[in-house]
């Protein structure tokens, strides 16, 4: 019985590390790298440049990492067909405010410098859970 649940654990255990884990959202030079940091449950690449990135409390922060300079449009949800009511903060550290462009209440484009180092992105939604 011990055994079982310690494997139940180990599993569970792996699990939720994979989805804390860096993944490519793009393949090639142009690659763009996400990382969840802190409130996110997924990240979902809808073109080359545009994302879906699921925050369920509307408090998140994550990276992402190119290699060349981009604009790269995010739309922000609680779940699934649920956006963001209205955004209240978005920061984007290494990077000016003039670099984010509010499109909606949900959506924003952020430029990013490319290279090597990532670029933490910090969102808050006003009517946050």
């Amino acid at each position: 019985m011990t055994k079982k649940i310690m494997l139940s654990m180990a599993l569970l255990g792996s699990t939720l590390l994979m989805g804390c884990s860096q993944q490519s959202l793009l393949n090639g030079k142009d690659s763009i790298s996400a990382t969840p940091i802190q409130g996110i449950e997924q990240i979902t690449q809808q073109s080359d440049t545009q994302f879906d990135v699921v925050c369920p409390t509307g408090i998140c922060r994550f990276e992402l990492t190119t290699n060349t300079p981009k604009t790269i449009t995010l739309n922000m949800y609680y779940g699934a067909d649920q956006p963001f009511k209205k955004l209240e903060g978005i920061d984007v550290f290494r990077q000016p405010e003039e670099a984010i462009n509010r499109l909606s209440l949900y959506q924003f484009d952020v430029t990013l410098l490319g290279g090597a180092k990532p670029h933490e992105i910090q969102v808050i939604d006003y009517f946050r859970n």
